[in-house]
């Protein structure tokens, strides 16, 4: 019994200098970093599923990168899971075919970083075209295997 009202005690004591930090150290100013901050100042969680504009979402609402592409799986190790059951939790889906065709062509161009050119260059500049990429590349391993593409 003890043992449940530390850990509660404890992630009371999280979020609420959580929700401080933020207020003193972010709200209202945009910049290109990741924090989770907002989401204990909102009580929310936002879900960004890679090519649904999820960058222009978390720059709208909270002024940086949140947490990137992190799963809902990943915020229960995060956050406690009842901080995670209590906080709205939101993401945007798009078109999975519309959103596949993005996501190579944005790894085509390079990507958001070398991670991405690098990987672009060793798994997708050997295709001829989008069409030939999914054919002979695109399986379900391989879709796994790389985080825009997981389904």
């Amino acid at each position: 019994m003890f043992e449940k009202i530390e850990i509660w005690w404890k992630e009371r004591g999280r979020i609420k200098n959580a929700q401080e930090k933020y207020r003193q150290t972010e709200l209202g100013k945009v910049g290109s970093y990741y924090s989770t901050l907002a989401y204990d100042y909102y009580s929310c969680i936002f879900i960004h599923i890679p090519k649904t504009a999820g960058i222009s979402v978390t720059q709208a609402l909270f002024g940086n990168y949140a947490d990137g592409h992190t799963t809902i799986k990943n915020y229960k190790k995060k956050f406690l899971p009842q901080t995670v059951e209590k906080y709205f939790k939101f993401t945007f889906v798009r078109n999975p075919y519309d959103r596949l065709y993005s996501a190579y062509n944005f790894l085509k161009k390079g990507g958001m970083n070398a991670e991405d050119k690098q990987w672009a260059d060793s798994n997708i500049s050997e295709y001829n075209d989008f069409e030939d990429f999914v054919f002979n590349w695109l399986t379900k391993e391989n879709a796994y295997g790389r985080t825009h593409f997981v389904p």
